[in-house]
């Protein structure tokens, strides 16, 4: 992840539901997370609850998952679309996309890619590997991401502190703790400038500035390929469309979060170990809701 130095952007990313993963999906299609009273439950696109709200955590899945619940990390599990709540053993599915999958060596060390027989197709030499998206993919060799082909031939050189897929055209890419979207030819059609950005889907993409303000560090917003903002919502965090429909949150108490996401990192540093979540925390500090591309509400905020 391209990190800022800004103590706002860890109180973002203690907000952020989505785990840091080399290969993430989007969310699945048919179901949505909502909060309801402190607990989390999932909706279908007719809004409604098809499980009930019981977790106290939920974040966004990877490699065939929708998401991951829980309580307080105790008895992880994963929902799929099918609206079954799976045991951890029984969650993956294919990390496999445009006829590649991705694979670790046997040091567990570099990531390479495998056709669908199991064949070694590009031998494993990148520290991340992202899934094939529009026939190339983004890897990390060294301190640097590049644009990959089908063969291994690097078609977009390593110039970027982070990276994400193509979509629709486009890749957001970070270069000196700013992002910015790039075509497939390397070149940018938006310059680097935004604090955070996510993929392009249903020609929304959904960006983030840092606005100085201390108690609202972050402004996120909606915006189509020529950088034009479409939804500007004000949002704390914004999630990418699918289907139609965007998770977004807003913030309730900026000051307690700020306070929790500090003593966090300060124990994490004394102790070693990484901390998202404590006894007590609460997840009544946030709101969130879905909208329409419109911008309209599909959901309304609730906490």
């Amino acid at each position: 992840m391209c990190k800022g130095k800004a103590i706002a952007l860890s109180l973002f990313l203690f907000l952020a539901l989505l785990p840091s993963s080399p290969a993430q999906e989007k969310p699945s299609p048919t179901l949505y997370p909502v909060l309801v009273n402190g607990k989390w439950g999932f909706i279908n696109r007719q809004g409604q609850i098809v499980i009930k709200p019981q977790f106290g955590e939920v974040s966004q899945g990877f490699n065939g998952v929708g998401w991951f619940v829980g309580n307080n990390h105790n008895e992880r599990k994963c929902v799929k679309d099918t609206a079954q709540v799976l045991s951890m053993e029984n969650c993956f599915g294919s990390s496999c996309s445009e006829g590649l999958c991705t694979f670790l060596d046997s040091r567990f060390e570099k990531s390479g890619y495998e056709g669908l027989d199991r064949k070694v197709i590009i031998a494993p030499r990148f520290d991340m590997a992202l899934k094939f998206s529009e026939g190339m993919a983004a890897v990390q060799e060294g301190k640097q991401w590049e644009f990959i082909n089908h063969q291994g031939k690097v078609v977009i050189g390593p110039q970027f502190t982070h990276a994400k897929n193509f979509h629709e055209g486009l890749a957001a890419v970070c270069v000196n703790y700013k992002w910015g979207y790039i075509d497939q030819t390397g070149n940018f059609v938006m310059k680097a400038q935004f604090n955070l950005a996510g993929n392009f889907t249903e020609g929304l993409a959904p960006v983030c500035s840092y606005d100085h303000d201390f108690w609202k560090p972050f402004n996120c917003k909606y915006i189509d390929h020529k950088g034009r903002t479409i939804i500007e919502g004000n949002f704390d965090r914004a999630d990418e469309f699918n289907e139609g429909i965007a998770k977004v949150l807003v913030q309730r108490n900026s000051i307690l979060l700020m306070l929790k996401t500090l003593y966090k990192k300060w124990l994490s540093m004394v102790t070693g170990e990484k901390f998202k979540y404590l006894p007590g925390d609460d997840p009544w500090d946030y709101k969130v809701g879905y909208i329409k591309r419109d911008g309209t509400y599909f959901w309304p905020l609730q906490h």
